[in-house]
C-alpha cells in the first residue's frame, strides 16, 4: 500500500473500528461471519494472505456492509459521534460510495507512474506508487479505487491474483452478477453490483487461492 493508503487506514480505519469493537462487537462478529461465507479463514490462509484478509474484512466491513436493521457502519458512527467536520464528512461519503472492483496492471507509465486498468467497470488511471511490491505488468487485483483531495489511489485492502487467474476470477464475478441481476435485482448494473455484493470480491480471492468453485 502506497502512503495514501496507510494515512487513509491510521486517520480513519483505525479511528472507526476501535468505536465499534466497544459497542457494536456483534456487529462486527456477524460481518466477519458473512464476509467468509461461514468459514474460518485461518483454516485455509495463513502469513502474509491472513494479514490482507484481516484488512480486507475491515475495509468492507466500514465501506460496503450494511448490517440488518443497523445499517452501514461509517453511517452509524457519524450518527453515534456526531461528526460535523466538513473535510471527514467528505472522506467519509467518498468511502461509503466507493466499490470493490478488479484491476489490471497495464503498465509502468511516465515518470514511475503505473496504469491500471478496471476490467469491471471499464476505464484506466495511472497512480503514483505500485498497489504491491513486485507486481508486474499484467497481474491483477481487486481494490477499492478512491479520490481524496486530488488525484486518485487504492484504499486500504488488496486482494492480489496472479495473471494466470485473470480468466478465473473474471469469470467468478461475472457468473455471481449474472445471477444478481437475474434473480436479486433484475436489471441492476455491474456497479449496484459491486457495491452491494462487495464481499464476492473476497470470495472470488479465497476460490482462486483454493482453486474451488
Amino acid at each position: 500500500m502506497d502512503e495514501r493508503s496507510l494515512r487513509l487506514r491510521s486517520d480513519y480505519y483505525d479511528e472507526i473500528m476501535p468505536h465499534f469493537r466497544e459497542k457494536h462487537p456483534e456487529m462486527i462478529d456477524a460481518a466477519y461471519e458473512f464476509f467468509w461465507d461461514e468459514e474460518d479463514p485461518e483454516e485455509f490462509l495463513g502469513g502474509i494472505s491472513m494479514e490482507l484478509g484481516f484488512l480486507n474484512f475491515e475495509d468492507w466491513f466500514l465501506c460496503d456492509w450494511v448490517a440488518p436493521d443497523h445499517g452501514n457502519p461509517i453511517e452509524i458512527y457519524i450518527k453515534e459521534k456526531e461528526i460535523a467536520d466538513s473535510d471527514k464528512l467528505d472522506a467519509f461519503g467518498r468511502m461509503r460510495r466507493s466499490v470493490l472492483s478488479l484491476f489490471e496492471v497495464e503498465s509502468l507509465a511516465r515518470q514511475g507512474k503505473f496504469k491500471i486498468k478496471d476490467l469491471l467497470l471499464g476505464g484506466t488511471v495511472e497512480l503514483s506508487a505500485a498497489p504491491a511490491d513486485g507486481m508486474a505488468s499484467g497481474d491483477i487485483f481487486g481494490a477499492r479505487l478512491l479520490e481524496l483531495k486530488g488525484s486518485p489511489f487504492l484504499g486500504a485492502c488488496l486482494y492480489p491474483f496472479t495473471a494466470a487467474l485473470k480468466g478465473r476470477a473474471l469469470e467468478y464475478v461475472q457468473a455471481n452478477f449474472n445471477r444478481y441481476s437475474r434473480n436479486k435485482k433484475p436489471g441492476a448494473d455491474m456497479r449496484e453490483f459491486l457495491k452491494e455484493e462487495a464481499y464476492s470480491i473476497n470470495l472470488a480471492w479465497t476460490s482462486c487461492l483454493l482453486k474451488k468453485g
